[in-house]
């Protein structure tokens, strides 16, 4: 089975907190193989910036 998302911070929680800005969406890629159970996943940040603090890009993969 394969899931694939796109995260986005909605305006309605913006609230809880305003210093975050995601111009992009944050991508989400994951596998899990249904006989072994194992999980491959991999996450995709283009840019991010919370206050002073600012990523132009972070990506990781996560195998379990």
């Amino acid at each position: 089975m394969t899931v694939t998302a796109n995260l986005v911070w909605p305006a309605s929680l913006q609230k809880l907190l305003p210093d975050l800005n995601m111009r992009q969406p944050v991508a989400l890629y994951a596998h899990i193989n249904t006989d072994s159970f194992l999980l491959a996943s991999q996450i995709n940040v283009p840019a991010l910036r919370y206050g002073d603090f600012q990523l132009d890009s972070l990506s990781g993969r996560f195998n379990i």
